[in-house]
């Protein structure tokens, strides 16, 4: 039900799941069902309250040395660290969890830990980090024939290259990754592939269609990071081309998905945008600018630093 984007379904399982987790007593089931509730969660874009029940996980895991459960679990809880923006946290998490797959020899798990470092690494905007880990998450992808996250990986090393201004090898990179993503799970990181491409695409008609094919995606339902992703991708198509209205209206809908609990980084990205446009649109207050320059400190401060060179061009503009 997860990569399907069955949101009711995953977390009516999980919830059955814990109920007979219970019932055994047993401290992998427990927490083996903390887990579960954790994914369940995510999926449904609830970022905090899934780290809670990963740290729950987690806890439980090591008091009874539960290492494959550790493992399994390490990554998803350094995902909801970034989105937190506890990037010194994510990194700690990561480098723990590489190390431990390494002893253990899981080539998944090993898979998912590149993948969860070259996202991190991608919101600090080090871009050439990120790509070591993409590239080494693809590797192991092929080699276990997980094509989900093969789509994903390459979607990663199509944000790098677009990050650093090499629009065509993204291009090619996000094309790749989203004819993967058509023939497995498009509700999975469909939207955020095609928002990448419109990100590369220098035809207005081709960048309109992919991003309302993939606002159509999301309305059908998605697992979350498509939410953050596509939106983000997309008030950044929206501000290099000067659509403010658009940039805007990406802005409000990510804000409305994210109303029940609101996420650190979703926030500055919803900040950015709508500041960014008042100041491209002439729309801009007395206080824009003071607004502008508060949120780059935040930025920094934060280290999501893939957030702040078109925040220190519009300052200097201006």
């Amino acid at each position: 039900m997860f990569p399907l984007g069955r949101l009711d379904a995953c977390l009516q399982a999980h919830e059955q799941a814990q109920r007979f987790a219970e019932e055994a007593g047993t401290p992998m089931e427990l927490a083996r069902a903390q887990s579960g509730l954790g994914d369940a969660w995510y999926q449904r874009g609830r970022i905090v309250t899934a780290h809670r029940h990963f740290e729950r996980c987690i806890e439980e895991a090591r008091r009874h040395g539960l290492a494959g459960v550790l493992l399994s679990n390490l990554p998803m809880i350094c995902v909801t660290h970034h989105y937190c923006c506890n990037l010194d946290a994510a990194t700690r998490t990561y480098e723990e969890a590489l190390d431990l797959v390494r002893r253990v020899g899981d080539r998944r798990g090993e898979l998912l830990v590149h993948l969860v470092a070259a996202s991190t690494l991608l919101m600090q905007a080090r871009f050439d980090d990120s790509r070591s880990h993409a590239k080494l998450a693809l590797e192991f992808a092929q080699r276990v024939g997980a094509r989900r996250f093969q789509a994903e990986c390459l979607g990663m090393l199509a944000g790098a290259c677009v990050g650093e201004g090499d629009k065509a090898e993204a291009r090619r990179l996000v094309s790749e990754g989203l004819a993967i993503a058509r023939e497995t799970a498009m509700t999975y990181c469909g939207p955020v592939l095609l928002s990448v491409l419109a990100r590369t695409s220098e035809d207005a008609d081709e960048r309109a269609g992919l991003l309302r094919e993939g606002e159509a995606l999301l309305a059908d339902g998605c697992v979350s990071h498509s939410y953050f992703e596509f939106y983000w991708h997309a008030t950044e198509v929206s501000l290099e081309t000067q659509a403010w209205d658009e940039a805007r209206r990406y802005a409000d809908a990510l804000a409305a998905y994210t109303r029940d609990e609101t996420i650190p980084w979703t926030e500055l990205v919803i900040e950015r945008a709508k500041l960014l446009a008042d100041l491209g649109s002439g729309a801009a207050k007395p206080a824009t600018r003071k607004a502008l320059e508060s949120l780059a400190e935040r930025v920094r401060a934060s280290d999501v630093l893939a957030l702040l060179p078109r925040i220190e061009a519009s300052l200097a503009a201006s």
